[in-house]
């Protein structure tokens, strides 16, 4: 569900701070969602502590 709502609502930047969220929980928690930025990325803009990668809609060139 949360990858269609991905490409539902045109989801184009996913931004990072450090590893981890306060909860321990990060990226690789969601090992589909991170298929998905790693396949789909774009761009990445590291801002200090936050990276901010652009992921290509679905279909675009930067998909595989």
């Amino acid at each position: 569900m949360l990858l269609q709502r991905v490409d539902d609502l045109d989801v184009r930047l996913v931004v990072l701070e450090g590893r981890n969220t306060w909860n321990r929980v990060s990226l690789s928690d969601f090992p589909r969602l991170a298929r998905l930025v790693r396949q789909r990325r774009a761009g990445v803009v590291r801002l200090g502590a936050f990276t901010v990668i652009e992921i290509a809609p679905r279909g675009s060139a930067a998909e595989p």
